[in-house]
């Protein structure tokens, strides 16, 4: 309830600032040149394709779904990250199920490479988050934001600490996890949540590398004429992936509409100010979902030539 409840207030907080600031800008004059959107649109598809190269790695190495060919992974991934948009967390992992059976992919190592992938990524928010963190506690702009930022600050790593210590932890409860998801999915009873150590390193180090790409998808939309030093940019641009974990909690908002919105305004405000920060949020999550949809119409393609050559290829 008291993580429902922190989505919550981030999503009342964007509303409120999102109206008063519309009420005076317009989403179109706040950015003069169209080269940002652009180069952001560029860099949030080369995200989604990073990612799906990073779920590749986790079905079919990780837990061995060796018979995927990398056609079908990014067929599933792409189309099932739209599933993002239908309340309730669930829908990306199962929409995933289905066309992976049908090429020999048991449900329960679709799941847990689906559980791998967003644990992983949650997790790696948090070492360039918490190295930020230090750095800015040190700098000379802290005095300064310290007052407007510490509340907010405290409750968004609260948030996100909460988040990750309980994917863990339902992790390694495997049995009653187990019981839940046979319930649910076909052969999900036998879910084997076993990964190595050195799977452990790279899925961490693939969540940083994907946090670190995602913070410099704002990179071209954040205002330069504010004066930004870059200990201050580094804060704006990182608090882009840890507004999406926070997003994360908002399971009522399709793909934690308004949640993530607030949270990035919350985080970056004392920095850009109360309007920028609105309209780079909005822009945000518009590119998102033109590119989540390019993705999408990329993995149908993909999905379809794939079936068109199947039958060519057994006949052969």
């Amino acid at each position: 309830m008291a993580l429902i409840a922190i989505a919550l207030a981030c999503l009342a907080f964007f509303l409120r600032q999102a109206v008063d600031v519309f009420g005076r800008v317009s989403l179109a004059d706040a950015l003069a040149r169209p080269w940002q959107v652009a180069t952001c649109f560029v860099l949030s598809v080369a995200w989604i394709g990073v990612m799906t190269l990073f779920w590749d790695w986790s079905i079919r190495r990780v837990f061995g779904c060796g018979q995927l060919s990398w056609a079908d992974t990014f067929s599933a991934f792409t189309r099932s990250y739209i599933a993002r948009y239908v309340p309730g967390k669930i829908w990306i992992i199962a929409t995933r199920i289905e066309p992976l059976n049908r090429k020999g992919a048991p449900s329960a190592k679709i799941v847990s490479a689906s559980a791998f992938e967003q644990i992983s990524i949650a997790v790696g928010t948090f070492p360039p988050a918490i190295l930020l963190l230090f750095a800015f506690l040190n700098s000379n702009t802290f005095a300064g934001t310290r007052a407007q930022l510490d509340a907010w600050l405290t409750a968004s790593l609260v948030a996100i600490a909460v988040f990750v210590a309980g994917s863990i932890i339902a992790a390694l409860l495997a049995r009653p996890v187990r019981a839940w998801l046979g319930a649910r999915f076909k052969g999900a009873d036998a879910w084997v949540p076993d990964v190595t150590p050195p799977n452990m390193a790279w899925g961490l180090a693939g969540g940083v590398g994907i946090s670190l790409l995602q913070a410099a998808n704002v990179l071209p939309l954040v205002p330069m004429d504010r004066g930004l030093g870059v200990m201050e940019l580094a804060a704006v641009c990182l608090a882009y992936p840890t507004a999406r974990v926070i997003g994360q909690l908002g399971s009522f908002s399709p793909a934690g509409l308004g949640v993530r919105e607030g949270a990035f305004v919350l985080l970056t405000t004392s920095f850009v100010g109360a309007d920028a920060a609105v309209v780079v949020a909005v822009w945000m999550r518009a590119i998102s979902v033109v590119a989540e949809a390019v993705m999408y119409g990329a993995g149908a393609a993909v999905q379809w030539r794939s079936e068109k050559n199947a039958p060519q290829n057994a006949a052969s």
